[in-house]
């Protein structure tokens, strides 16, 4: 099948391309949504971080202070990773390969 013909089955299939409920972006496959609160989850933890980085700089401890971003930047990665993961699976089911 030709990408033009996926790209209008697609099309086909979705009436309204993003719809907004409550705090979440909703698709046109009527699924989870994208929350809005993780953009703030990433910067309470990027306002923690870099508040704890400063900190710990300040008094000398210049190591632990690259452990704090370190693990700071991880956990945001993990968290980001979880929503690519989402979106690739919302990608294969709207153009159905499966």
């Amino acid at each position: 099948m030709s990408f033009a013909r996926h790209i209008g089955r697609a099309i086909f299939r979705c009436t309204s391309i993003v719809k907004i409920q409550g705090n979440s972006l909703v698709g046109c496959m009527g699924g989870k949504g994208m929350d809005v609160d993780l953009i703030f989850k990433i910067a309470a933890i990027g306002i923690i971080v870099a508040v704890l980085n400063q900190v710990l700089i300040r008094s000398g401890r210049e190591e632990q202070a690259m452990m704090t971003t370190l693990a700071g930047l991880i956990v945001v990665l993990m968290m980001v990773i979880t929503q690519i993961s989402a979106l690739f699976e919302t990608i294969k089911q709207l153009f159905g390969l499966w």
